[in-house]
């Protein structure tokens, strides 16, 4: 009987502690939060119209065209915090205010910047009517979104959360509503992910994915497992070195893009390498190859905006683009040369931006190396201030 109650007390001692250091490991990790959407154009925006026209001319009085020739493209309309309240968009030959829109959307923001509800409608021959719907947690993270065309459902999607707003569940839906899969997620005492299982509707296991990070949450083990419509593994791949090099990388670019109207992409998952940095740190160049098989160059500045992109093949050069910012950063300037358009051996291309005194650019034009002129595009800014 003394032992029972000993084997009991040490049952009762080590479930204690084990809910004890789970409470403490939970009291650790922090509440994810969303983050406002960035501004993207300087000044309190209030209305943006945007035209086009390809009658234009450059003389010695500068950029200059027929104000009766420009066709309306999109109309948007934001609040004083920029978060978008409309869009319209017109397509072909029809004009604003004259003709009704051929091709519309509208667009319900909420103080998030998150999208509420878009319509897409095509007012022609071809009519269409599609609309998706989404919805949010008190926190602005996504609980659910549905696509609808002429009324009916086409898929919909429903996320849930942690107490830390961590996505736990992800489930996808048919046209008739049923269940076509779902995942499941956990994370560790950082929120970093750790393991992600994607089942089917009969809750059998299709594929895994298992991660690990260190104590400063950078990425040390990826493994991916694949399963056959039984839940039998048949496949497992490590891919921890290729995906911990390009998250180290990738949060370096993310962590450098603090500039305001810069060009930054994304690194691709292949073979990036010969990276190059300035005495601050910053990345100044990569080199990559793509699935193309196409040699890419990057040179970023100080400032960590890209300044020049050239692509190889072989060796033999193909593409060079460039982009000239002001001082504060506004974008002034982009080139692209090619060889690569048929019988042309070289050739380039320059488009220019005129800019308000708000910083955003208000006439787009480009000019060709034979001295063609392309598209003019134009954008009427209205400001709150």
């Amino acid at each position: 009987m003394h032992k029972s109650k000993q084997i009991f007390s040490v049952i009762i001692l080590i479930v204690f502690l084990s809910e004890l250091i789970s409470c403490q490991i939970n009291s650790q990790r922090k509440i994810e939060t969303k983050q406002v959407s960035e501004r993207k154009y300087k000044g309190k925006v209030k209305r943006m119209i945007e035209y086009y026209t390809d009658n234009y001319w450059i003389n010695e009085n500068g950029l200059e065209f027929d104000k009766n020739s420009c066709t309306i493209l999109t109309i948007h309309d934001f609040t004083p915090d920029e978060v978008q309240l409309r869009e319209i968009s017109w397509w072909g030959p029809s004009q604003y205010p004259d003709d009704p829109p051929s091709h519309k959307e509208l667009t319900t923001v909420d103080d998030f910047g998150n999208i509420i509800e878009e319509t897409d409608k095509t007012i022609d021959v071809y009519k269409r009517d599609v609309r998706s719907t989404y919805s949010y947690n008190k926190f602005g993270f996504k609980t659910a979104e549905a696509y609808y065309d002429s009324g009916n459902l086409v898929n919909r999607h429903e996320y849930e959360y942690d107490e830390f707003n961590c996505e736990i569940k992800h489930s996808f839906f048919k046209e008739n509503n049923s269940l076509m899969w779902y995942c499941i997620n956990k994370y560790d005492e950082n929120n970093n992910r750790i393991s992600r299982i994607d089942y089917d509707a009969d809750n059998i296991i299709k594929s895994k994915l298992i991660s690990k990070y260190d104590k400063d949450g950078n990425l040390t083990k990826n493994i991916d497992y694949d399963y056959d419509k039984n839940g039998n593994q048949t496949a497992k791949k490590d891919r921890s070195e290729e995906d911990k090099q390009y998250e180290q990388m990738q949060q370096k670019l993310i962590s450098e893009n603090k500039v305001k109207d810069k060009v930054v992409d994304e690194l691709p998952y292949e073979g990036y390498a010969d990276v190059k940095y300035y005495p601050s740190g910053k990345t100044r160049s990569w080199h990559y190859i793509n699935n193309e098989n196409k040699d890419i160059y990057q040179i970023y500045d100080e400032d960590a905006r890209i300044i020049e992109r050239k692509f190889y093949r072989n060796n033999q050069w193909l593409e060079t683009s460039t982009w000239k910012y002001r001082e504060d950063g506004v974008l002034l300037e982009k080139s692209i040369s090619t060889s690569e358009l048929r019988d042309i051996s070289y050739y380039k291309t320059i488009t220019y931006y005129i800019i308000d005194n708000k910083g955003n650019w208000m006439e787009s034009y480009s000019l060709g190396g034979d001295g063609r002129r392309s598209q003019l595009s134009i954008r009427v800014f209205e400001y709150y201030d």
